[in-house]
């Protein structure tokens, strides 16, 4: 049985080199009351890794009121590898979380501009 208290750690294949090619996505879903759910999935550059590769993912939402008993939500999740060393991973969880709320903060924007 694994430890609870460390950090899941997955690793991807090698690019024949031995270096491991992770991959790091920003996941976006918009949607509205009445309307379609759109999902978009955009790919974050991130180093390549030497050994063990951790990943963390932080996720965060808003939902905005539209008026008329409407609302509209956007929902952005960053998924970003790193060393799976308890400092390296709180380091990039700040750097995820700021991603995050950058990107809500845009895609809010342009909701409140459509309306």
């Amino acid at each position: 049985m694994a430890d609870q208290t460390s950090p899941r750690v997955r690793t991807r294949p090698t690019n024949g080199s031995g270096v491991q090619s992770p991959d790091a996505t920003m996941v976006v879903t918009r949607s509205a009351y009445g309307g379609p759910e759109t999902k978009t999935e955009e790919l974050v550059e991130v180093p390549r890794f030497h050994g063990p590769v951790a990943r963390v993912r932080i996720e965060g939402g808003v939902t905005m009121n539209m008026g008329d008993y409407e609302s509209s939500r956007v929902t952005v999740s960053v998924e970003l590898p790193c060393y799976a060393e308890e400092t390296e991973i709180e380091r990039v969880g700040n750097i995820a979380a700021r991603l995050v709320s950058k990107r809500i903060n845009s895609e809010a924007d342009n909701i409140k501009g459509k309306f």
